[in-house]
């Protein structure tokens, strides 16, 4: 084993050789905590960090998944940090700055965290999917579950005392399966969620699912209003009777219009990535792709994955995530793709054919992925996620791109920026990325010594406001 560790650690360093230059973004900032990273353990639980925001007096919100020591269950698990990194012990129900919500009595056993949305008070609302025992005592489904909290991560209880609120999606109540996986607030403090449940009919089909609750978290009935389940619109792609399409993603356009994406079932062995636009009424957008859908894949073995989604200063809509190159190894790629804003077709002013495959391993057997995504004023993408190295180890990824989809050579080596957390950690990865206010950029994700990540790893990222504000 000793053995073994010196040789990770002598590919590690050699990989990370190269310091960081002046004027070179994307790097951990040694201006921020002392190297710029920071690992939060979870008291007797096996932690992962997915979700990143951050309040407006500059704290940040970490929010994860946590599994129990036995591994018999799992809940979200959130931690908060001062602004100069360290944990911030006025946050959570017992002041330690990080906690599990299998800690609450009473709190939904089996929940997983799809997204964590702040709120303008400096509140939030979490959304994800609680699995329960089927109607027929066998197996578990899955159903929406919100979860509200003050500021200071104490949760806010519902009309009847409930700690988080059960909502199922599905336009069929005999079947209500329902799978959220991701949110947006309005400025008005309505929610959009963004996941999967049966339609009406066809229950065994599963189909992108949009709902807008209000404030209160009741269904906002004006949405879709003459659907079946007024409050949500179902859209089915339904790629050669294919039935598996799931929205992983949801943004608001600036004139108030949905995008939300994810995965959609193409045959049994193929997934490409799905796009759904609606009009604010909750309609599908006619003026969209094929009756407001549009979905594509990437070649390689046609197994996509979603990993982020956002919009640029156009409204063109922006997502990342990875792609199967081989089915036999299971080799995966990088992708960056930009769709036009009128009519969601690839925007062709961006590489060329309005995507990009990135191979970012330098191991000989490729495992790479994009997950959380911003844009630049400038119109610059910056996307994190994670990739192999010296074929032993994940290790974290940050990659930027200019406007026309070009390597950004002012951001790591050729516009890519590996690191680490650990240099020992197997396994490490980045999953969201934000720029705050003060044009700091930080993000969240997991390192451990195997697949089970042991710690949420938050990094904040050299980067040069002057390119962030668009003037280079």
């Amino acid at each position: 084993m000793k053995i073994f560790l010196r040789c990770l650690a002598a590919v590690v360093a050699a990989v990370f050789s190269t310091s960081p230059v002046a004027a070179q973004d994307g790097f951990p900032d040694a201006g921020w905590n002392g190297d710029g990273k920071v690992l939060i353990s979870v008291v007797n639980h096996v932690a992962s960090g997915y979700r990143l925001a951050a309040q407006p007096d500059g704290r940040l919100v970490l929010a994860g998944f946590c599994s129990t020591t036995t591994g018999t269950t799992y809940a979200p698990c959130l931690s908060r940090l001062l602004a100069t990194g360290e944990i911030d012990l006025s946050f959570g129900p017992n002041l330690n700055g990080a906690f599990s919500f299998d800690e609450f009595d009473g709190y939904p056993d089996r929940t997983l965290l799809g997204s964590i949305l702040l709120r303008s008070d400096g509140g939030f609302a979490m959304a994800g999917t609680s699995y329960v025992p089927a109607g027929s005592g066998s197996g578990l489904v899955g159903i929406g579950n919100v979860t509200q909290l003050t500021s200071s991560g104490r949760i806010v209880l519902g009309p009847s005392g409930e700690r988080a609120r059960l909502i199922s999606l599905s336009a069929n109540p005999s079947f209500p399966d329902t799978y959220i996986q991701g949110g947006a607030l309005l400025p008005d403090g309505r929610l959009i969620l963004a996941g999967s449940a049966p339609r009406a009919s066809q229950v065994e089909n599963m189909d992108f699912a949009i709902a807008r609750l209000n404030a209160d978290l009741s269904f906002d009935t004006t949405f879709n209003a003459t659907g079946p389940l007024p409050g949500v619109q179902h859209a089915a792609f339904d790629i050669a009777g294919a039935g598996f399409d799931s929205a992983d993603a949801v943004v608001v356009q600036a004139d108030g219009k949905l995008v939300a994406a994810g995965i959609v079932e193409a045959n049994a062995n193929a997934r490409e990535i799905g796009v759904v636009r609606l009009t604010p009424d909750g309609s599908l957008d006619a003026s969209f792709g094929n009756n407001g859908r549009v979905s594509f894949d990437l070649g390689g073995s046609a197994e996509c994955r979603l990993g982020g989604l956002t919009l640029d200063g156009q409204q063109r809509i922006v997502l990342t995530g990875s792609r199967e190159s081989d089915s036999t190894t299971g080799s995966t790629d990088s992708f960056v793709a930009r769709l036009r804003a009128d009519n969601g077709a690839f925007d062709t002013s961006f590489n060329g054919i309005g995507y990009r495959i990135l191979a970012l391993s330098t191991a000989g057997s490729f495992d790479d992925g994009l997950g959380g995504v911003i844009t630049q004023p400038d119109g610059k993408i910056l996307a994190v996620g994670y990739t192999t190295v010296g074929d032993v180890m994940r290790a974290t990824v940050a990659i930027r791109l200019l406007a026309n989809g070009n390597d950004d050579p002012a951001f790591g080596a050729g516009g890519v920026a590996v690191s680490a957390f650990s240099p020992t950690d197997r396994s490490q990865g980045l999953s969201d990325v934000i720029l705050t206010p003060g044009n700091r950029l930080f993000s969240v994700g997991s390192s451990g010594p195997d697949s089970s990540a042991s710690s949420i790893g938050v990094m904040r990222l050299t980067y040069d406001d002057i390119f962030g504000d668009g003037f280079e």
